[in-house]
């Protein structure tokens, strides 16, 4: 009996530290991973180049991770896709507040756009201009343990509307 509680103490330990959850909120397994949720390359201009869904080299409190950029224009355009998952849906909706929290220093003159078709929990779409001066459109969602976040230059080959609405 001893041991069945030591090991039982261990495992909700284990939970609460590596993923921050413990049983019943922690998040169900799935039978995919971040890597399965890539971006459809059709949603870019048709010169765009991108990289594979990559792994960061830090969770920052994540139980899986995984990145994209795409190019365009030589390089003069760029959209940055990251997709994280995370022990539980409490942990999840903590780092969509602090992800609101950056947002908050990259733009000026930004508007928010509310979008009534997007099947989220949370989220926030956002445009405006950086500090060097181009355009932006930013887009943080939470879909239970997940978090997407999208950034995107908009120029002459991707506007607001094709982000937007294709």
């Amino acid at each position: 009996m001893i041991v069945f509680i030591t090991c039982f103490t261990c495992g909700l330990f284990y939970q609460w530290v590596f993923n921050g959850c413990v049983l019943w909120s922690c998040a169900p397994w799935r039978n995919f991973t971040v890597f399965s949720l890539d971006i459809p390359m059709n949603l870019f201009p048709s010169d765009s180049t991108n990289g594979q869904m990559g792994s960061p080299t830090e969770l920052n409190g994540a139980i899986e991770a995984a990145g994209q950029t795409v190019y365009w224009s030589g390089g003069g355009g760029r959209a940055v896709y990251i997709v994280e998952r995370y022990g539980g849906e409490t942990k999840a909706q903590e780092f969509f507040r602090r992800s609101l929290g950056v947002l908050e220093h990259q733009l000026s003159d930004d508007r928010t756009i509310n979008l009534d078709n997007l099947y989220a929990e949370q989220y926030k779409i956002t445009c405006g201009n950086t500090e060097m001066g181009r355009t932006r459109c930013f887009m943080f969602a939470r879909y239970e343990e997940y978090l997407i976040i999208f950034s995107s230059s908009i120029d002459r080959k991707m506007s607001e509307r094709a982000l937007l609405f294709q």
